[in-house]
């Protein structure tokens, strides 16, 4: 039996706030345990979820302190490019593995990393306000630079092996540039195309309606 994310979402939230022996009540005003209590409407669980959205205010600088996105089999992680004034979208995937058992359970058969979505900006990055949004699982937000901004919006499809990042971009920014690159600054091997060291591809933001950088990957950067 397929299970949704909010289907999920919303049993673990309830079997964690309700207590076993609680009777049953309405909900409470002004929050407090007994205010989960009979929420039973997607809208209830939405304007709840939404008061916990994760927000950051500052670019992460690293993937442990970036938003994530995934279902169970495709996942990204997003954060500041390092040494870039670009933000990475990360793409990793649990079928795409190392084969050589000889080295053992943790290294020889280890997870692989795909590659990384970027998004090159034309200005300096001057601010940035990205939101986890947990009830559409998606993430959301800005990145402002001296010339102008981009709004963002990303999730990764529940049924289908496909990362979505949408860009709209102001006239300072039109030129700004998607590129997506295989292996770039892996520590360890990462998957490619048959006979290709490396693989790279980029689109820019003006007049570039959508493009598949990778078979797990679509970008959609759109200027308003």
């Amino acid at each position: 039996m397929r299970v949704s994310r909010r289907g999920f979402l919303g049993g673990v939230a309830a079997s964690a706030a309700t207590p076993v022996a609680a009777p049953a009540a309405a909900a409470q005003p002004g929050g407090g345990p007994g205010a989960l209590i009979g929420m039973r409407a997607d809208r209830e669980w939405q304007e709840f979820l939404a008061a916990q959205d994760p927000v950051w205010k500052r670019m992460p600088r690293t993937w442990y302190e970036g938003p994530f996105l995934g279902n169970g089999l495709l996942g990204s992680i997003v954060y500041q490019e390092p040494g870039q004034g670009a933000l990475r979208f990360t793409v990793q995937h649990s079928e795409v593995q190392d084969h050589r058992p000889q080295f053992g359970s943790d290294w020889g058969v280890a997870r692989l990393p795909v590659g990384n979505l970027l998004l090159h900006p034309v200005g300096a990055i001057t601010g940035t306000e990205l939101r986890l949004d947990l009830w559409n699982a998606e993430i959301t937000g800005t990145l402002t630079t001296d010339k102008g901004t981009i709004r963002l919006r990303a999730l990764v499809h529940n049924d289908r092996t496909l990362l979505l990042v949408t860009a709209r971009a102001d006239a300072g920014e039109r030129t700004a540039t998607t590129t997506w690159r295989c292996c770039a600054g892996a520590a360890a091997p990462c998957w490619r195309p048959p006979n290709s060291s490396a693989w790279t591809t980029s689109r820019r933001l003006a007049g570039a309606r959508s493009w598949t950088g990778s078979p797990t990957i679509r970008s959609t950067p759109t200027a308003s």
